[in-house]
């Protein structure tokens, strides 16, 4: 009676999956891509990939964040004018910001443009958006909150940066070189003149009756008389700028990875060099406020320099932004990301009403692709410095405890048992045991036919995603001599692969995403699939749904419940490129390259597995799920606890204990290696003194 009592009660606590009903953007973390920086009093308004960032620079040499306002879209530009910030936001086109109160900036209006808002220009009533292919659109702002359309002007090439000066625009229009606008009547905007330049015209700034164009070279045009513009002087930078800003007798150029240039333009007809200066990683743009100019460094934040000697500009503060965040584990309520060059960062989501906050990391040698937690052990996949091996017991103090340098280039990770499995790019699979982690010993590798970007391990077969040569599978059962098993050549480009049950989920480049069915693993076979409207690169599958990083096009969460017809249940469209995603209880977690983004999705009939308030301890749902044989379950203590992991048939007849003892605080995985027993309905059930909690689990042979 007592198994069958407690099969009741299991069976009461789980009711059957429904559909998602609603997903929303939560909060997000380690902003970076930063295009543009502009100064309005001690505050620094920045735009970035995921929005605007505002600094307190009451200090320059030590600027801290004030606060940072998330907008869905592509932060290109920005342009403040008064109590407002306008912002060039890509396909979401003009965006404006109220920022008279710099710690709590909000949004006020909108206007979708037609096209992709690249620049933006305020001049009185009016905002002047470059919008690439539809040209110049002009936006009456007379009130912020309700921007309308005033007029528009078609540039007939891409409409790249724009100026206004004395009803006049000066547009960067591509390869129609310099265009100037009579913008007098914003209602009907007329073609004053136009300069062809021999290069493709990028960035634009007035001077003093002088037209600065970009073109690869520093193109100086009179444009005294707009009807018939003359070029002047050119000027060619150390390295192709990006922007151009000419203020007094110097012109200040943003070069990419080389910095930044001053030129001494004081001799209109005979520009040079006058000084120059390195950043961290890729220069977008500068402004200048008083003695100092402020660099908008792409992946490196934004870097301030002392100017009040031009001729040695010397960097005097900086506020840092992670490197691209692409790959990521969740043990909540830790978020362990893959950045880069940076290495492995973490961030802790304690505190769900709050942003993930910084909870250290490890600068590891190469960078960093992908992670993947076990216990107390990071494992990442390092590009070209091979596997690495971080103690993250102490969040305060991590520190690497052993590596192994691959011979091709660590893309992905994944470990089973005393292996972990590294996807070594154009070197195949490489197996490495790591019973003992501070000394990884290479095994067996294995060379596939195309680029191993992925791997997944179940039973005796290691799942590749072999990019251009789809999936293949690997007899890894004598870890020193791997063998082909099986292949399955898909439509697209193998990024990534996961393995539940009889099934392998590939997620498959532009092609989307593809279900196979592998009960025979040398001869898998296609179930269904389905195109998923971006570049699909990664995937997590949870009960029935598949959850897609689709690059550009953001979030796809698609329904496999019927695996041969699988369909779409929603998108989110993040602003940076999903390339990492993992998903825990009601949270999805997403890799977006320039940042870290947390959505949730509200569930109808999902799944209910708490008996008691989860006051002791965080019981996530097993990974994967279906599995066969080998699943990993995960946990999080509050407390230090005396702990029980039992593992029960659908009969309520224990079946397995996987721990049952005293544990410290903090996060623990546990890996449940079903082999010996039969398909089915399993629950894994976690108690302490003070709570139990208990998850279904799926295992499919």
């Amino acid at each position: 009676m007592k198994h069958v009592a407690l099969a009741l009660l299991l069976a009461t606590i789980f009711l059957v999956s429904g559909a998602f009903a609603d997903v929303n953007y939560i909060a997000s973390s380690y902003w970076t891509g930063v295009r543009d920086v502009e100064v309005a009093g001690n505050y620094a308004f920045s735009v970035f990939e995921n929005g605007l960032v505002v600094l307190n620079i009451a200090n320059p040499a030590s600027p801290v964040k004030v606060n940072e306002l998330y907008i869905q879209g592509n932060g290109r530009d920005l342009d403040i004018a008064g109590n407002y910030a306008y912002i060039a936001d890509g396909y979401a086109g003009l965006i404006v910001a109220f920022i008279g109160s710099p710690s709590d900036p909000t949004i006020v209006g909108r206007y979708d443009t037609p096209g992709f808002a690249k620049a933006v220009y305020v001049a009185g009533n009016y905002a002047y958006v470059a919008d690439m292919s539809m040209g110049l659109q002009i936006i009456n702002i007379s009130s912020p909150a309700n921007p309308t359309l005033a007029g528009n002007f078609n540039t007939i090439s891409d409409a790249k940066a724009v100026v206004v000066s004395d009803n006049k625009a000066y547009i960067a229009a591509g390869n129609q070189g310099l265009k100037i606008v009579n913008v007098a009547n914003p209602a009907a905007p007329a073609l004053l003149g136009s300069y062809l330049t021999s290069g493709d015209a990028r960035a634009v700034d007035y001077n003093n009756g002088h037209a600065f164009v970009l073109d690869g070279l520093v193109r100086i045009i009179n444009v005294a008389d707009p009807a018939n513009p003359a070029l002047v002087s050119t000027y060619q930078t150390l390295a192709p700028a990006t922007s151009i800003l000419a203020s007094g007798g110097f012109a200040y150029a943003a070069m990419g990875s080389l910095g930044f240039e001053v030129i001494d333009i004081s001799n209109i007809d005979s520009p040079r060099h006058f000084s120059d200066a390195r950043v961290n990683n890729y220069a977008n743009s500068i402004t200048i406020s008083n003695s100092h100019a402020l660099v908008a460094d792409y992946l490196g934040g934004i870097e301030i320099f002392n100017i009040a000697d031009l001729s040695a500009p010397a960097l005097l503060g900086t506020y840092d932004a992670i490197g691209n965040s692409t790959g990521l584990f969740v043990t909540e309520p830790f978020i362990y990301t893959a950045t880069g060059s940076t290495g492995l960062n973490v961030l802790d989501y304690s505190n769900h009403a709050q942003p993930p906050l910084p909870a250290g990391g490890e600068d590891t040698p190469g960078s960093a692709n992908n992670v993947f937690i076990e216990g107390n052990i990071a494992y990442v996949a390092d590009g070209n410095a091979g596997l690495e091996i971080i103690d993250i017991t102490n969040q305060i103090n991590y520190n690497i405890l052993g590596s192994l340098n691959t011979p091709g280039s660590a893309n992905g990770v994944f470990k089973a048992g005393n292996f972990v499995y590294v996807s070594d790019y154009d070197a195949g699979l490489q197996i490495i045991n790591v019973t003992n982690p501070e000394l990884p010993v290479l095994v067996g590798s294995y060379n596939t036919t195309g680029c191993a970007w992925s791997v997944s391990v179940a039973g005796n077969y290691a799942y590749i995603a072999d990019f251009n040569s789809g999936l293949e599978i690997v007899d890894i059962s004598t870890p020193a001599s791997p063998s082909h098993v099986g292949t399955y050549n898909t439509p697209g480009y193998a990024w990534h692969v996961v393995v539940s049950g009889n099934r392998a989920y590939v997620a498959d480049g532009t092609s989307g995403f593809v279900i196979l069915d592998i009960t025979n693993p040398m001869n898998p076979a296609r179930i269904g699939g389905i195109a998923t409207g971006g570049d699909a690169r990664r995937v997590f599958i949870a009960g029935n749904q598949a959850f897609i990083a689709n690059k550009d096009a953001g979030v796809a969460v698609i329904d496999i419940s019927t695996p041969a017809t699988p369909h779409i249940m929603f998108t989110y469209d993040t602003p940076g490129s999903a390339e990492g995603i993992f998903v825990s209880n009601d949270y999805i977690f997403v890799a977006d390259r320039f940042s870290v983004i947390v959505l949730h999705f509200t569930a109808t009939g999902i799944e209910d597995d708490m008996v008691d308030l989860p006051s002791e301890f965080t019981l996530q749902q097993n990974y994967p799920n279906p599995f066969n044989p080998a699943t990993i379950i995960r946990y999080s203590l509050v407390n230090p606890a005396d702990v029980k992991l039992t593992i029960y048939n659908i009969m309520g007849q224990k079946v397995a204990t996987l721990h049952d003892g005293r544990q410290e605080a903090g996060p623990h995985t546990v890996t449940w290696n079903a082999g010996d027993v039969a398909s089915g309905v399993y629950f894994a059930r976690l108690e302490t003194t003070k709570q139990i909690q208990n998850i279904k689990m799926t295992l499919l042979k």
